[in-house]
């Protein structure tokens, strides 16, 4: 699952990049995490997160720095969203990254 979540992160990712192309406003990504919320695998994994917070400047989500989301299932994900060139917040880049993954057949909760 842990493999199958990564890819399909790139993906997300990559949508996200060809939707900002095409004038939408949002770029978000994803990453599994452990119980602790670290991430599954340390950083090593293909998605990168910066140090932006909530409202600070960006062009891209890997500008932004993660959020810990819990899913009601008790499973966790890292999140970030880059939304209309600011950082979003923490319940939006959560709630935001969910909808797009489960739009695809996709859970990241599990």
């Amino acid at each position: 699952m842990k493999t199958r979540l990564r890819r399909h992160a790139v993906a997300v990712a990559v949508f996200a990049v060809v939707a900002s192309a095409c004038g939408a406003s949002s770029d978000g990504v994803v990453e599994d995490a452990n119980g602790d919320c670290t991430p599954n695998p340390p950083a090593s994994g293909p998605v990168t997160f910066g140090d932006g917070g909530p409202g600070d400047s960006c062009e891209h989500a890997s500008d932004c720095s993660s959020t810990c989301c819990t899913c009601a299932s008790g499973g966790k994900f890292l999140a970030a969203e880059c939304v209309g060139g600011s950082c979003a917040d923490e319940q939006t880049a959560c709630d935001d990254e969910q909808k797009l993954f489960e739009s695809q057949g996709i859970s990241p909760c599990q």
